[in-house]
């Protein structure tokens, strides 16, 4: 499998819920605590500003993710914060209305799941 582009719907859902429901993005612990430790000066809004300056660039790219719960579609991708490469994974709920950040962090590997 390759990069796939990520669904218009899907980017659509997301930035509408980074840009105006701050209680509908929900980060896990993980994500918090490694995004609060590799960037210790930066502050959720950093990060939600970095996804959506990926998320509306037009063409976005990326690797569908299976999980077994939450329900909801998932993808994950790389994007900038501070001109450096990172990786991010993104839950979308079933119902469009919430948003799980899973990862945003340096990348462990060179390459998505799919690559």
């Amino acid at each position: 499998m390759s990069l796939q582009p990520i669904p218009a719907d899907w980017l659509t859902s997301v930035c509408r819920l980074l840009r105006g429901n701050p209680a509908a993005v929900i980060f896990t612990k993980e994500c918090h605590r490694r995004w609060s430790r590799e960037f210790p000066d930066a502050f959720r809004f950093h990060l939600e500003a970095a996804f959506l300056a990926l998320l509306r660039s037009g063409s976005v790219y990326g690797c569908p993710v299976t999980l077994s719960f939450p329900p909801g579609t998932t993808w994950e991708f790389f994007f900038q914060f501070h001109n450096e490469k990172l990786y991010g994974k993104i839950l979308l709920s079933l119902n469009r209305e919430r948003l799980l950040i899973l990862s945003a962090h340096r990348p462990e590997r060179p390459t998505l799941q799919c690559e």
